[in-house]
């Protein structure tokens, strides 16, 4: 959805630890929190954030997604990236700050 917006982000640069570290740090958590099982929404959020980016932006399936985020499951990616995709379409602000962080990651990719 964004990578037809943002062109300046080179998929082939962006790498998923990329997407982690900048996400992580855009929402003042650490990556062990980003990459953890807990489940309150101020982690959850950045998770799912992170792995709809890593979708968005990256030509890793579904299954090394989930691998890099220490899942089991690449189900656990395909309900983060349409949670999120149903966010954007919803809600302009959530739109807006996903928008920023892309373009952290993209200043580095």
């Amino acid at each position: 959805v964004l990578r037809n917006e943002i062109q300046e982000v080179p998929l082939r640069k962006v790498t998923i630890a990329l997407i982690k570290e900048k996400v992580a740090r855009f929402h003042g958590i650490t990556l062990k929190e980003l990459e953890g099982q807990r489940r309150d929404h101020r982690l959850t959020v950045p998770r799912q954030i992170a792995m709809y980016l890593a979708c968005d932006l990256t030509n890793a399936s579904l299954p090394q997604i989930a691998r890099e985020f220490g899942k089991k499951d690449h189900t656990t990616v395909m309900y983060a990236r349409n949670k999120v995709k149903d966010q954007l379409e919803r809600d302009p602000e959530f739109r807006s700050k996903l928008k920023s962080v892309v373009g952290t990651i993209s200043q580095d990719g």
